[in-house]
């Protein structure tokens, strides 16, 4: 860590800003122990979740429960830090509540500490959380080393300051994402628009009528009907190779997205021609047109078209069909799911119109969503600078008016001691 910290400011470790205890799990085996009015938490609760605050998880425990097991009943604002699969999920206690053994929690002396700094602070040191774990089957914190965990502290009123304008400015990201995310699916729309209008016949109605030609030309038929061949990869080949080289030098394609769904190269190649590939399942009908050697693997189906259709009018229909008749409802397809599938083709020469204006859109469309993804990878970078600012002292002004850190912990030393001390007594 920078030894150079602002005025009033002091490195010390979570240990030492007040409680560190560990959770626990009542027996699954007894009935009585779930089901109560005491909230427990998991860091399974936190996948996904993006709120500052939590209440309670999927489960609560009774008191029975509480009793029977290491969980330990936490008071409002304790700070619960996830320190195993995986490290790092952080979140306040908006009431009394528990955690199993997936967590290692501080309960802050909130008279000193402000729970939403630490918060933020552990959120933006994850890589240095997993650099004090360990362990072999998989990473975990122990309570030991949580303590440890080292953190740079400002006088409390500083903490308050960092902490309203850290919310500041993540309000004004919220709202900048907000409008991204809405940006994003009207590109969505937009480009699902583009297609229906092309496979409607709506882009070349002037060309059709300038060369004499009737929309009832279009030819209705299924995939089987164009397909030369329409088959489903097999399984991947003996020899794989994750680089190419002389001997493998045939790419081996599943049905990913990253890399067009490229899983390694081999020395024998399965398919020779131009041809539609489309992922079966995971990503559900991602089209793709591939004019080279290679081996298709299982859950990618091969459709290699006829000569009066051409394979990019065929991946875009695709694109658009299968998207909208089956979105994310569907498992997996079937090459006879496929084959079912019903296309209007037209004539080559209108193919080739239809994909000049479908081209001309998307060149617009993903030029957009380029700038969109751009702008939302700019936000994260820019809550992580805000948060490194933060955190270096250099976000809000600082105030020699205020008490500075190193008195603080003097005081949480000294409060600790008298808790100790009350609950020696209590004992008695």
């Amino acid at each position: 860590m920078n030894n150079k910290l602002p005025n009033g400011w002091v490195e010390t470790i979570i240990g030492k800003l007040g409680e560190v205890i560990s959770g626990g799990t009542p027996s699954t085996r007894i009935s009585d122990n779930f089901g109560g009015y005491i909230a427990w938490v998991t860091p399974a609760d936190l996948t996904g979740y993006k709120d500052k605050y939590i209440s309670r998880g999927k489960r609560n425990i009774t008191i029975k429960g509480l009793k029977s097991s290491s969980a330990r009943l936490m008071p409002k604002n304790s700070i619960l830090f996830s320190s195993r699969a995986p490290i790092g999920y952080t979140v306040i206690a908006s009431n009394k509540i528990c955690t199993n053994q997936g967590f290692k929690s501080l309960i802050p002396c909130v008279k000193y500490i402000n729970s939403e700094y630490v918060y933020y602070y552990l959120k933006n040191s994850k890589q240095i959380a997993e650099s004090f774990a360990s362990g072999t089957t998989f990473k975990e914190i122990s309570g030991t080393s949580f303590k440890k965990l080292p953190i740079k502290l400002p006088p409390l009123n500083e903490q308050k300051r960092i902490v309203e304008k850290i919310e500041k400015l993540f309000s004004n990201l919220d709202n900048s994402d907000k409008y991204l995310a809405h940006l994003e699916q009207q590109l969505k729309r937009y480009r699902q628009s583009v297609l229906k209008s092309a496979f409607d016949g709506e882009f070349t109605k002037e060309w059709r009528k300038n060369n004499n030609i009737s929309l009832n030309k279009w030819q209705a038929l299924t995939l089987n009907d164009v397909a030369d061949e329409l088959f489903a990869g097999g399984d991947k080949p003996e020899h794989v190779s994750k680089e190419r080289t002389k001997e493998y030098k045939y790419p081996i394609y599943s049905n990913g997205l990253k890399n067009k769904g490229l899983y390694g190269f081999t020395n024998i190649y399965k398919v020779d021609k131009e041809c539609v590939t489309i992922s079966a399942r995971g990503t559900i009908g991602f089209p793709v047109v591939r004019n080279e050697k290679f081996v298709p693997i299982v859950r990618l189906i091969v459709l290699i078209p006829k000569d009066y259709v051409l394979s990019k009018f065929l991946k875009f229909y695709l694109e658009s069909e299968i998207v909208t008749q089956s979105g994310s409802s569907i498992p997996q397809l079937t090459v006879p799911m496929v084959k079912q599938i019903f296309i209007k083709i037209p004539i080559i020469e209108e193919q080739i119109e239809i994909l000049k204006h479908i081209e001309q859109h998307m060149s617009i469309i993903d030029k957009l969503e380029e700038v969109v993804q751009k702008s939302i990878k700019e936000s994260k970078r820019l809550r992580q600078s805000i948060l490194k600012q933060a955190f270096e002292g250099k976000l809000v002004e600082q105030d020699s008016n205020d008490e500075s850190a190193e008195i603080l912990l003097e005081k949480i030393a000294k409060a600790k001691e008298e808790y100790k001390k009350a609950l020696k007594r209590n004992k008695k």
